[in-house]
């Protein structure tokens, strides 16, 4: 069974490293996906960036769990230069904010 390294964020800032099956790894992701989803309604945000899976070619090597609200423009800095990454973010499109 394929294996990722993952660390987890807060306050961007790594506070846990763990191994995990590349499918826990995506688990975690979807229930991750669901709690950002959250807390883009509570903050009004524009974005919830809450993880990152990072290729090395065509090998997972690593997966990075956060929960971070931002704007647009932090969006963009962020992520926008982004290479051999998939960003996994809940987004606000067309709401008044």
């Amino acid at each position: 069974m394929a294996q990722v390294s993952m660390q987890f964020y807060e306050d961007h800032r790594v506070i846990g490293r763990c191994v995990s099956s590349v499918k826990a790894a995506q688990a975690i992701l979807v229930e991750r996906g669901k709690k950002a989803a959250k807390l883009l309604k509570e903050t009004g945000a524009q974005h919830v960036l809450y993880g990152c899976k990072i290729y090395s070619g065509d090998v997972l090597a690593a997966v990075q769990l956060y929960m971070i609200p931002m704007d647009d423009e932090e969006f963009e800095r962020i992520t926008g230069k982004a290479n051999q990454v998939i960003v996994y973010a809940v987004h606000r499109h067309g709401e008044a904010v």
